[in-house]
C-alpha cells in the first residue's frame, strides 16, 4: 500500500505533464472540450489521475472548467496574459536580483548544457523541447534565490504563464532571438554582472508579452476569417 500511495502523486504529475505537452504541440487546442473516457484510453491512465491533473492545470490556468460540460483548453486572452506578465516581471526581477550572489560555478556550467540543449531544440524547431528547457535555464537561476517563497511564486507564475508562452515559440523570429537573448544572458551571469543580467531578463519577459499578444492577434484574427 506504502508504494502505491508513492506512486500516485508520480502518476498525476505524469499525467499532467503529458496534457500540458499535448496543449503546446496543439494537440488539443483552444476551446477545444476534454473528454476524459478518450483522454484515459489515450493515456492509458484510469480518470482519478487524470482528474486531478485536469484540477491542477485548471488552477494554472491551461484549462478552464464549464459548468456540466467539463473540461476545455483555456482560450488565450490578451487583458490575462498582460496581467500575468506584470506580475510575473514583478517578482522575476527581485528573484534574479537575490539569486545572483549565489549562483555557484556549478550552476553555469549546467546553465550552458542547458543551453546546448536549447540550440539543438531550436535547430530542429522543437518549440515544446524548447519551452521545457528555458524551464530549466530559468529554474537554474531560480532555485539559488534564498527565498524560497519567492521562488515559490515565481514558480507559479511560470506555469500560469505556459499557457502564452507556447504562442510565442511558434514564430520562428521569436525562438531566433530568444536563445540570442539567453545566450547573453549566459554570459551576464558569468561577468557576475547583475545590472545587465535584471535588464536582459525584463527584455526577455516583455519580448516574450509582444510575441504573444501578436500571436493571440493571429489567431483571433484566423477565426474571424
Amino acid at each position: 500500500m506504502g508504494a502505491n500511495a508513492l506512486n500516485v502523486p508520480l502518476l498525476h504529475a505524469a499525467v499532467m505533464d503529458r496534457l500540458v505537452e499535448m496543449i503546446v504541440r496543439g494537440e488539443l487546442r483552444p476551446g477545444q472540450r476534454l473528454y476524459e473516457i478518450e483522454l484515459c484510453e489515450r493515456l492509458g491512465v484510469s480518470r482519478s489521475p487524470l482528474r486531478e491533473a485536469i484540477r491542477k492545470l485548471a488552477a494554472d490556468g491551461l484549462l478552464h472548467i464549464e459548468p456540466r460540460r467539463g473540461a476545455a483548453v483555456a482560450p488565450p486572452s490578451k487583458t490575462d496574459a498582460a496581467a500575468l506578465y506584470a506580475c510575473r516581471e514583478l517578482v522575476q526581477i527581485e528573484c534574479v536580483r537575490l539569486a545572483m550572489p549565489q549562483i555557484t560555478e556549478a550552476d553555469t556550467l549546467r546553465l550552458a548544457e542547458v543551453l546546448r540543449q536549447m540550440r539543438a531544440a531550436a535547430a530542429e524547431a522543437d518549440t515544446y523541447a524548447y519551452l521545457q528547457l528555458v524551464g530549466e535555464f530559468r529554474g537554474v537561476i531560480d532555485r539559488a534565490c534564498p527565498n524560497k517563497v519567492l521562488v515559490e511564486l515565481v514558480e507559479g507564475l511560470w506555469r500560469r504563464t505556459l499557457r502564452f508562452r507556447y504562442i510565442a515559440v511558434q514564430n520562428a523570429a521569436h525562438l531566433t532571438n530568444s536563445l540570442a537573448n539567453h545566450e547573453q544572458l549566459l554570459a551576464a551571469i558569468r561577468d557576475r554582472d547583475t545590472e545587465h543580467v535584471l535588464k536582459l531578463t525584463r527584455k526577455m519577459i516583455n519580448a516574450s508579452l509582444d510575441s504573444i499578444l501578436r500571436g493571440i492577434d493571429l489567431l483571433e484574427d484566423t477565426k474571424a476569417s
